[in-house]
Formats: C-alpha cells, sequence, structure tokens
C-alpha cells in the first residue's frame, strides 16, 4: 500500500511539473515589445542631433519655427534652402533669395517681442545681443535665443554657416548641409586666391561706402577681402574706415569699388575728388551692393569674383 501511494505522489508532481512547463511556454509576450529597427534608428538618429549646443544657448529639440533679427542670418537660411523655417525676419532684412514675403519682428535694437510670440517662434536668432527687457520676455515665453559670432575674415565663414545650420537641423545634419553649402564656394575662393597671386602688379585701390574718404581698412571684412581679390588696399595701415583728410588731395586710385547703397560709379566720376584720377578716367569702378559682403552670404563670394576681375585677375571658368 505504501509503494503504491509513494508511485501516486511520484506521478502527480510529474503532471504538475509538465503542467507547469506547458503553462511557462504558453506565457504571452511582454506587453512592453522590443523596439523595431527602424524606431531605433530615428532615436538614435534624434540623439545624434539634438540637443546641441550653439554660443551659449543649448536647444533641446528642433526649432520648427525661428524668428532670424539680423539680415545675415535671414540671407544664409535663404541660401541654404531653410527658408521654410523662418516663421519671422527683421525689418531691414530684404535677402534676394527669400520666395516669399516673412512676418516683420523688429530688429536687433527694437525687438517687435509680439510680433516674435504671434509668428510661434521656437527660437530667435541674432548676431547682436537684444535689449535686457526683450531678452526677459522671450525667457518668460520659454523661447531661446541663439547668438552667432559673424565673422570678420573669408577663412571663418564656413563656421559661421555651420552654426546657423545646427540652430535649425542639429548637430548632425546641420553640420552635413552647412559643408555642402559651403565647400563649393569655398573651392571657388581658393581658386581666386591662386589667380589673385599671379597678378604681376596690384593695382592700387579702395573699397568706399560714403565719398569722398569713408574707405574699408585692414580691420573689417572689406577691406581684407579687396587685398585677397587682388587689390593693394591704401587704406590698410588705418583702422575704423578712417582715411586721413589731408591724404585726399594726393588720392590716386587706380580701381575703386564702392557701395551702390550709397553712391553709384556714375556719382564717382563726376566728382570733384575723383574726376581725374585713374579710376575714373579709366573706367575701373565698380559698383557693389554693400550688403552682398556684410551680409557673407553667397553673393560675397560672387563680389568677390568681380573684385578680382577689377584687379586684373584671370579666374577660372
Amino acid at each position: 500500500m505504501k509503494t503504491s501511494r509513494r508511485w501516486l505522489c511520484i506521478c502527480l508532481i510529474g503532471l504538475l511539473f509538465c503542467a507547469c512547463s506547458r503553462q511557462l511556454q504558453k506565457a504571452p509576450a511582454s506587453s512592453h515589445p522590443e523596439p523595431s529597427e527602424s524606431s531605433s534608428s530615428e532615436s538614435q538618429k534624434a540623439d545624434l542631433n539634438f540637443p546641441v549646443t550653439i554660443g551659449e544657448t543649448v536647444l533641446s529639440e528642433k526649432p520648427e519655427r525661428v524668428v532670424s533679427l539680423n539680415p545675415s542670418i535671414t540671407e544664409i537660411l535663404c541660401d541654404m534652402g531653410l527658408q521654410a523655417a523662418l516663421a519671422g525676419i527683421g525689418e531691414f532684412d530684404s535677402p534676394p533669395s527669400l520666395s516669399e514675403e516673412k512676418p516683420r519682428c523688429g530688429s536687433e535694437t527694437a525687438p517687435d517681442i509680439p510680433a516674435v510670440l504671434q509668428a510661434g517662434a521656437q527660437a530667435v536668432l541674432s548676431v547682436s545681443p537684444l535689449p535686457e527687457r526683450a531678452q526677459r520676455q522671450l525667457e518668460e515665453a520659454d523661447i531661446p535665443l541663439v547668438r552667432l559670432d559673424k565673422p570678420e575674415r573669408v577663412e571663418e565663414l564656413p563656421f559661421y554657416y555651420e552654426q546657423i545650420a545646427k540652430a535649425l537641423l542639429g548637430e548632425e545634419e546641420g553640420a552635413t548641409a552647412a559643408a555642402a553649402f559651403y565647400e563649393p564656394l569655398m573651392a571657388r575662393f581658393h581658386l581666386l586666391l591662386l589667380a589673385a597671386d599671379e597678378l604681376s602688379e596690384h593695382p592700387l585701390g579702395a573699397f568706399a561706402a560714403f565719398l569722398p574718404l569713408t574707405l574699408a581698412t585692414s580691420d573689417c571684412l572689406q577691406g581684407r577681402l579687396l587685398e585677397q581679390c587682388g587689390i593693394s588696399n591704401a587704406a590698410a595701415e588705418y583702422s575704423e574706415w578712417q582715411y586721413p583728410q589731408e591724404l585726399l588731395i594726393p588720392f590716386e586710385p587706380e580701381v575703386l569699388v564702392v557701395d551702390t547703397r550709397t553712391v553709384t560709379p556714375e556719382e564717382v566720376s563726376a566728382h570733384p575728388n575723383y574726376r581725374t584720377t585713374p579710376c575714373a578716367v579709366n573706367g575701373r569702378i565698380l559698383g557693389i551692393d554693400g550688403s552682398a559682403i556684410e551680409n557673407c552670404g553667397q553673393r560675397l563670394f560672387e563680389a568677390a569674383e568681380e573684385m578680382a576681375l577689377l584687379a586684373g585677375a584671370v579666374l577660372p571658368d
């Protein structure tokens, strides 16, 4: 009898073990399935782009709508094909590549914060600092202010472009978009430098913002660019666009570049201090929209090529 009971117990234990095994095999999958390869890839991609640090500002996520209060930033965003993200622009911004009108949101010195809020901005981009009151209003609205340093040398432009692109696209996508934009431009500029170096003589000249003597000096982008394009800058040894008044009479530029926002080549040719100078007599006066250089976008490189041709450089097709 005891032997039978032992066998019965052994059989019952065996049946319970089998039942438990089958239950474990049939256990439902976790209610939290493992992420698919595509969702995991998208998450990793987002992590590679944001957060991103631009200057002193950290952007935790991609801003879908931004307001640019600086003409340079606005023009470069348009040049890069990123104008769809522009919810608003500065009062004085007028880039040629802007295909549609955008809401005006004041300027860096007098930002229109209600207009910024109405535009639904998720970030504001500027070069100069905004007034303290405007900065407080943006902080209260939880809108980050991204300040960028505009360079004074062509060689520094790639970093500037990269910072602008990263503010909208993030770390990796921004770097890729910026490189696609600036690499062809910098390659063209390198060829320009080679052509300028090959000049046997560098004509004496200047970049004039106002007549008679507001000339670009060597401490500004225009003055440096003039030299790089093969023109010997008559105002190179001075600073802050100040050319000595006592040197006006003996000033005999062979070539002259003028900012057409303030003066035209025809006005130079008729000016009493310039009409007998070599640049006027020989018709070597070039008019350039000064904003092309100031805004540091694609037009800067086009203006540089015109200046190199004025100097006599032979550029490749």
